[in-house]
């Protein structure tokens, strides 16, 4: 067994999120100063990072289905969509803090953040990605990355969806809650 440790910097921030690319060979970070980095895994060498979310901690990334894109989301509601071959290039995005609720913000600050961390899921082919809800009377929401914005609200939940993933070839996804269930939504293609 071998450790190894990925360069953050001298004083480093909390990580919320970690995932590899398709291939394993590119490491994303997000993080709680609303940075998201990326590192060579074969170097475990920074190779860029840039702030996603101004005033609001990084909680969750993954990778486009083409490995040309990255998607973030902040506590703060906001998920974007950045290129992986121009800098600092938003490529979409979205505001889900509407649909959260406006007493459910988490800033960088909040103690909320560690107890249900916004996590986001795309579906294999990167038409729909989902979230977790903080509000517990909010229902997970559902988004087209095809530049449109919510096209539909899941709700069945009693309390806080504190996971979410997709099937990886089905058009389902599941939710999991604080309200102590698991449910698996079939979408129709």
């Amino acid at each position: 067994r071998k450790l190894h440790s990925l360069a953050l910097g001298a004083e480093p921030p909390a990580i919320n999120a970690i995932t590899f690319n398709h291939n394993g060979k590119i490491i994303a970070a997000a993080s709680d100063d609303g940075m998201v980095r990326l590192f060579d895994m074969a170097g475990r060498t920074p190779i860029m990072g840039w702030p996603s979310h101004a005033k609001a901690a990084a909680c969750s990334i993954c990778f486009g289905p083409d490995q040309n894109s990255i998607f973030s989301l902040g506590s703060d509601g906001k998920i974007v969509e950045w290129s992986l071959h121009s800098l600092r290039t938003k490529l979409w995005s979205a505001d889900v803090s509407r649909i959260w609720g406006r007493d459910s913000h988490l800033d960088k600050q909040s103690q909320h953040v560690r107890s249900v961390l916004p996590q986001l899921a795309l579906d294999l082919q990167g038409r729909n990605l989902i979230t977790t809800s903080p509000n517990s009377s909010t229902p997970l929401v559902r988004l087209g990355c095809n530049k449109s914005n919510v096209v539909s609200v899941l709700d069945g939940h009693t309390d806080a969806v504190t996971s979410v993933d997709w099937h990886p070839n089905l058009s389902m996804c599941l939710t999991g809650s604080a309200d102590n269930s698991v449910h698996v939504t079939v979408f129709d293609s």
